[in-house]
């Protein structure tokens, strides 16, 4: 049987990566993949943000936003 992984534990995996990001970029982008194939954020007029960076620690959040694709 598949165990599924709930979007928290992705958050939580993604900040242990980004604080080493120096030594191991490819572990962060995978784990932040499965956060960007999970999670979606619209603007206030309700369209998808084409690009976002979101971090979640307990009940704190911060993130960034782009109208246009990252490279």
């Amino acid at each position: 049987m598949k165990r599924c992984i709930w979007p928290r534990q992705f958050f939580d995996a993604e900040l242990r990566l980004v604080d080493d990001l120096h030594s191991d970029a490819a572990a962060w982008e995978a784990s932040y993949q499965q956060i960007r194939q999970t999670v979606s954020l619209v603007d206030p007029a309700g369209q998808a943000v084409p690009e976002f960076l979101l971090h979640i620690d307990g009940n704190h959040a911060w993130w960034r936003w782009s109208d246009t694709p990252f490279q």
